[in-house]
């Protein structure tokens, strides 16, 4: 297969996240435990969209293509928790990746490993 033009490949240099879901009991559990991550811009668009829906973008991250990530899910990097507010699939990228949007939680959730 051969990649078009168009199309960057992507590095995760940044740092590590994991990620947690809700399961079955209403806890959160470890759903991924190390996925690479790079930094993004907030560009104003993403950011003013958030707002007027009364959400605040603190972090977006790019990470390799999970299409099990959706918006009830947590992201813990460091000792931040976030909470995803938006996942966008990115096809134009090699490999593909998905853009996490992220809020940072000022309480911290219960987690289980």
């Amino acid at each position: 297969m051969q990649m078009k033009q168009n199309q960057q490949f992507e590095t995760f240099n940044d740092g590590v996240c994991a990620v947690f879901a809700l399961n079955n009991q209403e806890k959160y559990q470890c759903k991924f435990p190390y996925i690479r991550f790079a930094k993004r811009i907030i560009g104003s668009k993403r950011f003013f969209e958030a707002a007027q829906v009364n959400q605040m973008i603190n972090l977006v991250i790019r990470i390799p293509f999970a299409a099990d990530i959706n918006t009830d899910n947590i992201v813990i990097i460091g000792e931040k928790q976030y909470k995803v507010i938006q996942v966008q699939n990115i096809n134009t990228t090699r490999p593909n990746t998905t853009d996490l949007s992220l809020q940072q939680l000022s309480r911290l959730v219960a987690l289980e490993a």
